[in-house]
């Protein structure tokens, strides 16, 4: 993260930047970053964008072969650049034949990249012996995400509570950690709720922390559903497991799977109808674009139909739980089984 920051400051980038790991706000975030930087705002002649694993080796080598078109004048020089973002299209783990037939590979092209092009790429965690991951470390820069620190955490909530001028108490912040810490975004967003909580006033006390913040297994669906929307069946059957191994209770696993599927069927619909992130967010009276954003890109990989099928059959398997007919832990199996392994 620091060398992203001093490339930035000193106008000096690589061309290729590898940001992956778990902790998906702060790959957001840098990528955000790195794109303000390099990027005109409304800029997309220079500026191209890629997300899922459908995508054309060749397509993407030809565009960053061509030339970039009154860019963003960068550093001393003023030099312009083809920004190319690459977003979860799992090119760390895809095998050799997953690319088009008689296609160039885009990973080897990655190792000596022409100087007016700068690949972003995002990728998940576990793939620090790729092909990708060792070229990317070559050629440009990869840097891990991963969950801060509680040091780093207070640090990084500490400011954001000093720019609205709140404070909170040591007993208040452990609980705050304790209910939130599944994801960052996650937590940005409790914190968000909290500052809106209090008003006026402007310490945080632990019993705000209690009254206000879901101490959830929401915020421990974000990867199952993605996961899921991705048709990765190995993958969402790890992140199950997982859960269950910290005793989260499956009806509630299925509970919030339920919720943030409907909570996607509704933003697909708008988004589909030419709705922007801003208006989105107002029309559900969420007070941040930022999940909008994050749930956009996964609503892309799913139908409107293939979501009403998650809602019915997860309604059909609550109502058999309810009767004893069908196991919790059994339901939730049955509906990864379903969709995760349904093919696109």
């Amino acid at each position: 993260m620091r060398r992203i920051n001093e490339d930035i400051k000193n106008e000096k980038f690589r061309n290729l930047y590898l940001l992956y790991g778990d902790e998906e706000y702060l790959k957001q975030q840098f990528k955000d970053k790195l794109i303000k930087a390099l990027v005109n705002e409304g800029d997309t002649m220079n500026f191209s964008k890629y997300h899922g694993k459908d995508i054309s080796d060749r397509e993407i080598i030809d565009l960053a072969e061509t030339m970039p078109f009154f860019a963003k004048p960068v550093g001393a020089d003023g030099t312009q650049y083809r920004v190319i973002l690459l977003e979860r299209c799992n090119l760390a783990s895809r095998s050799a034949t997953a690319k088009k037939k008689d296609e160039p590979d885009l990973i080897e092209y990655f190792a000596a990249l022409p100087p007016h092009v700068i690949f972003i790429v995002l990728e998940d965690a576990g793939i620090g012996r790729s092909k990708l991951f060792k070229i990317a470390s070559s050629a440009g820069l990869a840097v891990e995400f991963t969950m801060l620190n509680d040091a780093d955490l207070a640090k990084w909530i500490g400011a954001k509570l000093k720019a609205e001028g709140k404070m909170m108490k040591q007993d208040a912040f452990q609980l705050f950690l304790k209910m939130t810490h599944a994801n960052m975004s996650n937590m940005d967003t409790e914190l968000e709720k909290l500052i809106s909580y209090v008003g006026d006033r402007e310490q945080i006390l632990s019993e705000d922390v209690s009254a206000i913040c879901v101490a959830g297994v929401e915020s421990k669906v974000f990867d199952l559903v993605n996961s899921i929307s991705e048709k990765n069946l190995r993958q969402t059957m790890d992140i199950y497991q997982k859960h269950l191994a910290l005793d989260t209770n499956p009806r509630e696993i299925l509970g919030a799977l339920i919720a943030e599927f409907r909570r996607m069927r509704v933003i697909k619909e708008l988004y589909d109808a030419g709705d922007d992130y801003r208006t989105i967010a107002n029309k559900m009276g969420a007070k941040s674009e930022y999940g909008i954003k994050m749930t956009i890109p996964r609503a892309k990989l799913m139908t409107i139909s293939e979501i009403d099928g998650i809602l019915n059959d997860s309604a059909q398997y609550l109502q058999q739980i309810n009767t004893g007919l069908l196991n919790d832990k059994m339901a939730i199996e049955l509906l990864i089984m379903k969709y995760a392994g349904k093919a696109s």
